[in-house]
Order: structure tokens, then C-alpha cells, then sequence
């Protein structure tokens, strides 16, 4: 009798496993793929998760600068996450998963968006509670990697502006070249995608972290997007009304009105 209620028990737990997904990175302590695979499987084993895929960042300058449908591992990831195939994901290191913390900083914001929570094996801490609610730890993480992406910015706009500095100082003549600014029509044609996130009712801060530019940059082509709805309806307001005036001096009913 115990021994059938026993393996009751352990065939409701096995088939009430939970799903997850094993994500690799590249790391400053360069820790083999396989070791990073074996201690995650270890750990999915103790705590009675599935592994349902292995996903493997190999590395190189495909998700550095750009967004996350150009970062494969990650991408993989978030659409086992949207198909609801898992509900983990499992990784080593949190940065080594992309390229730039950026990068990490939205793919966790996807995750916890799916209700999915990520697992840091090297602090052994999840990012969601068993409620499906952001875990203390799951706070601290958000805070830490956007403070890190905001240093990192920083930094970046430092080195700039002492590269502009020192080609100031050697003569260099900096900025666009006379006649050289953009039309609006050529804006618009460089940043289609942009205008067809914004048209389909996409934040300007969606629209740049889809897009992979700034925000200032998906502003600019909003503004214009403005700017020419607004000439546009300009423009049909006075044709509508030279129409009018025509119709009136002639005699006739305006054609709208017939």
C-alpha cells in the first residue's frame, strides 16, 4: 500500500515537472559550455525541472549593438517563452547571455513580461516568487543591470566627447558637411521600420529597444511623421475650400453637398 502510494507521488511529480530552458554565455572566466551545461542540468535535476532545450550563445559581434531579433540565443529563448513551452530559464551568468547590458536588460523585462522567471546559477537566485510575482532578488537584478547599462552609456559619451576634444585640437573640422542635412522624406525612407512600429501604436521606447537605435532617434522620425500628417490635412483643407469658392462664384452647389 505505501509502495503504491509512493510511486503515485512520484509519478504526479514527475509529470507536473516543470519546464525550462538552458541558456549558455560567454563569460570573462571563460567556463566551458559543457560545464555550464552540466551544473544547470544538475540543478534542473535536484529541483525536479525538465530541460527541454539546450540554447548555446556562441559568441561574436551579432548581438552587440544590435536589438534582440539579432541576438539568436536570446530570440530562441523568449519564443519558447511566448509559445508557453517553458517556464524557467536557466543561466550560468547573467552577463554573458548578450553582448551588451542593454540587451540583457530588455530580455529580462521580456521574461518576467511572459511570467517567466530566470534562474542565476552563480547566485542561485530567481528573478519571479512561486506566485509568479518579482522576487526581492528579482528587484535587485533589474536595478543593478540598469545601473550597469547607464555606467556603460556614460562611459561611452565620455570617451566621445574626449575623441571630439582631441580632433578639435588637431584641426579637424567635425559635424555634417554644409548641404548635407537630411530631407524629411529621407529620414522617413532610412527609418521605415520605425515609422511601421509607430504606426502600429508602439512607445517611443518599444519602438527603440525593437529598432535598436535611441530614443531621441525614434522621437526625431515621429516628429516628422507629425509634421506631414499635418501638412497633409493642410493641404486637403484647402483644396476642399478653393472647391467651394469655385462652386459659389460659378453658382453652383459645392459637389460634397449635392
Amino acid at each position: 500500500m505505501q509502495n503504491s502510494l509512493f510511486r503515485g507521488i512520484v509519478m504526479l511529480m514527475e509529470s507536473q515537472a516543470i519546464p525550462v530552458a538552458i541558456l549558455t554565455g560567454i563569460f570573462v572566466k571563460k567556463r566551458a559550455l559543457a560545464d555550464q551545461i552540466h551544473d544547470l542540468r544538475k540543478v534542473a535535476e535536484l529541483r525536479g525541472w525538465e530541460v527541454i532545450e539546450v540554447v548555446k550563445r556562441h559568441g561574436g559581434n551579432e548581438d552587440m549593438d544590435g536589438d534582440l531579433d539579432g541576438a539568436a540565443g536570446l530570440r530562441r529563448v523568449l519564443e519558447l517563452a511566448r509559445s508557453g513551452r517553458i517556464q524557467k530559464a536557466l543561466v550560468d551568468e547573467v552577463a554573458g547571455v548578450a553582448g551588451s547590458n542593454r540587451l540583457v536588460c530588455a530580455f529580462l523585462e521580456e521574461l518576467v513580461g511572459s511570467g517567466i522567471s530566470l534562474y542565476w546559477h552563480a547566485l542561485e537566485m530567481e528573478t519571479l516568487m512561486q506566485d509568479g510575482k518579482v522576487s526581492p532578488a528579482g528587484f535587485v537584478l533589474s536595478a543593478l543591470m540598469e545601473e550597469m547599462t547607464r555606467s556603460a552609456t556614460e562611459q561611452r559619451r565620455k570617451r566621445i566627447l574626449f575623441g571630439l576634444e582631441k580632433a578639435k585640437k588637431r584641426g579637424k573640422i567635425l559635424g555634417r558637411p554644409r548641404g548635407s542635412r537630411d530631407t524629411s522624406q529621407a529620414v522617413l525612407r532610412r527609418y521605415r521600420e520605425v515609422v511601421g512600429y509607430l504606426e502600429a501604436g508602439n512607445s517611443l521606447r518599444k519602438t527603440a529597444r525593437l529598432a535598436g537605435i535611441s530614443q531621441g532617434t525614434v522621437q526625431k522620425v515621429k516628429k516628422i511623421m507629425r509634421q506631414q500628417t499635418a501638412a497633409a490635412r493642410e493641404t486637403t483643407t484647402r483644396v476642399e475650400t478653393a472647391q467651394d469658392e469655385g462652386s459659389a462664384q460659378s453658382g453652383q452647389l459645392p459637389v460634397n453637398l449635392l
